[in-house]
């Protein structure tokens, strides 16, 4: 039986509004009611669909997607964007805008910001697709435990590693979805990727971009990884703060593939508040250093590309 079977017209209409985002007060105002009357109707409609628990709404949700795409939705893995973030709410906004952008329908995003205060619960406000979390603690936890925390909260089949001073192309998850299912691999993401300088420094300008490239298959560049969340149930992420990525994958099945085709998948920032400065040492050290420079090239065509996304 369809949704339209089970709710009357106006009860309909109120779960699509409900999908498309807003808070009851918002809704109350576009269908003329009163907010508690748009409770009232939101309790009728979680009734009857049996619908419990924690996030009713989000529930809903999926629901109306499942119905929307047909049988395939109901199959098609769910994919969770887990987000660190630390005192970063510009560029937080930024990576919020390309998870809305993203073409792979059975999605989520877990803003998990950890800091001094929290800046970037604004970005979830009326969209129950992302959800949000404030940590904060002294000493601060290791970027390798804030991922596990994240993971443990991210409820899907897939968590997606979607940094906030980074931007993805509208098809980079369900590229990484396709991948995952075909490859067999435990871990997906890119061994080739694009990095542009975001701050001033004698050697580096901002809105250069550099193209990173590790030929090995079985790598994976830690800002672009892909998995099942089985993979990280079986294996949580190191208690460390630098390299936790690396010393995670040694041991798993990891499909490595380039970023850079047809266009950029991934844009890696380098700025003044990188959790790692691997990123900002190897520029510095590749014209002295050959097997830097070999991994990292100065890609001048790719400038204005990085100047009109990474503003």
């Amino acid at each position: 039986m369809t949704l339209s079977e089970r709710l009357t017209p106006r009860e309909l209409e109120l779960a699509q509004a409900m999908h498309a985002g807003g808070t009851f007060a918002t809704l109350a105002k576009q269908m003329g009611l009163s907010p508690n009357s748009v409770k009232i109707y939101a309790s009728r409609i979680y009734d009857k669909l049996q619908i419990k628990g924690d996030s009713p709404r989000q529930q809903l949700v999926l629901m109306l997607e499942r119905e929307k795409n047909g049988a395939a939705q109901v199959t098609q893995p769910s994919a969770c964007a887990v987000l660190l973030t630390a005192d970063r709410p510009e560029m937080t906004q930024q990576a919020v805008g390309c998870f809305r952008a993203q073409t792979y329908e059975n999605k989520r995003l877990l803003i998990w910001e950890s800091g001094e205060r929290p800046a970037c619960r604004q970005y979830c406000v009326e969209d129950p697709r992302i959800d949000y979390c404030f940590t904060s603690g002294y000493p601060p936890a290791s970027v390798g435990s804030l991922r596990n925390d994240a993971n443990y909260r991210a409820h899907a089949d897939i968590l997606i590693h979607f940094d906030s001073d980074d931007l993805s192309h509208p098809n980079r998850i369900a590229e990484q979805v396709a991948l995952l299912q075909s490859s067999g691999a435990d871990c997906v993401g890119y061994n080739e990727a694009l990095f542009c300088t975001s701050y001033h420094h004698a050697l580096i300008q901002d809105n250069e971009a550099y193209l990173y490239r590790n030929p090995n298959p079985s790598y994976a560049i830690g800002a672009s990884l892909a998995y099942w969340r089985r993979t990280w149930q079986s294996k949580p992420f190191p208690d460390v703060s630098n390299g936790e990525d690396t010393v995670w994958l040694s041991g798993l099945k990891v499909c490595g593939v380039s970023g850079m085709e047809p266009d950029p998948r991934l844009i890696c920032r380098i700025h003044g508040k990188n959790t790692s400065q691997k990123a900002y040492d190897a520029l510095i050290s590749a014209p002295k250093c050959e097997q830097v420079e070999a991994q990292w090239k100065r890609v001048p065509e790719w400038d204005s590309y990085c100047r009109k996304v990474a503003v």
